[in-house]
């Protein structure tokens, strides 16, 4: 009998010991779900707000609808603009300004937005002559290079070149499509685009090294004040999470 108690007490101990761990382990789970949650939604608030990165998209993005809103007012009030594509070009080149305007609040540009774009500084073109591009062409291609990786930046040169070769091309002169004129600024176009996603990738870098450096000081601060298991696993989870980035935040996390 003696030994039936014990082997009772044994088991009562080990079931108690399951138990523990497995509150403990759905306890972090819930810990870790939610700081999953809060952390993405830092992550959300670090693109909307703040950044180095975002100040410099927004200087392009002044420059580039001012640009636009000039050639959209240009093309209505210019004697030398074409009469029949007065309205249509001073329409796309306000609807380009308030595309951009809308890309940057969301952060992003879709792909089906490309070639749209490169339509409307054609159109532009047709109305008041490629010589009259330069500003929404340049700018508006620096400003939306800082959007997307090196291939779409270069697809999107190419269409912003064959726009504008396109208005060189039914100009009222006849210059020649493949002249100079026309093919001169395609490769630095590309060259510009290069360039300006190196310096959104730099950016990049530069902000998620600064809040990867604030969540390890919030961690350590945190783990300072810890005194039991549970607390100090959750943080440890939450800290690398944060440490490996924004998208590994946002995978789910199973235990």
């Amino acid at each position: 009998m003696p030994i039936g108690d014990d082997t009772t007490r044994t088991g009562e101990g080990e079931s108690r010991t399951v138990d523990e761990g497995t509150v403990v382990a759905q306890s972090l789970a819930r810990r870790l779900r939610t700081g999953r949650r809060a952390l993405a939604g830092r992550y959300r608030r670090l693109e909307e707000t703040g950044g180095v990165g975002r100040g410099v998209r927004f200087l392009f993005l002044a420059f580039a609808t001012v640009n636009a809103t000039t050639l959209g007012l240009v093309a209505l009030l210019s004697a030398d603009a074409r009469e029949a594509l007065r309205l249509p070009a001073a329409a796309v080149a306000i609807a380009l300004a308030l595309w951009w305007i809308r890309g940057f609040r969301r952060g992003s540009f879709p792909l089906a937005g490309e070639l749209p774009e490169a339509a409307a500084i054609l159109v532009c073109g047709l109305a008041v002559g490629p010589g009259q591009l330069d500003g929404i062409l340049w700018i508006g291609l620096f400003f939306r290079s800082l959007y997307g990786g090196l291939p779409r930046a270069l697809g999107r040169a190419l269409l912003y070149a064959g726009a504008y070769v396109a208005s060189v091309g039914f100009e009222p002169a006849g210059a020649p499509v493949l002249s100079e004129l026309a093919l001169g600024p395609v490769p630095g176009m590309l060259f510009a685009s290069g360039l300006m996603v190196l310096l959104a990738s730099v950016f990049a870098r530069h902000e998620a090294a600064l809040l990867r450096e604030r969540s390890l000081t919030r961690a350590s601060a945190a783990l300072a004040r810890s005194q039991d298991v549970e607390s100090i696993l959750a943080i440890g989870a939450s800290a690398a999470l944060e440490a490996l980035g924004s998208e590994t935040s946002r995978a789910t996390v199973g235990i």
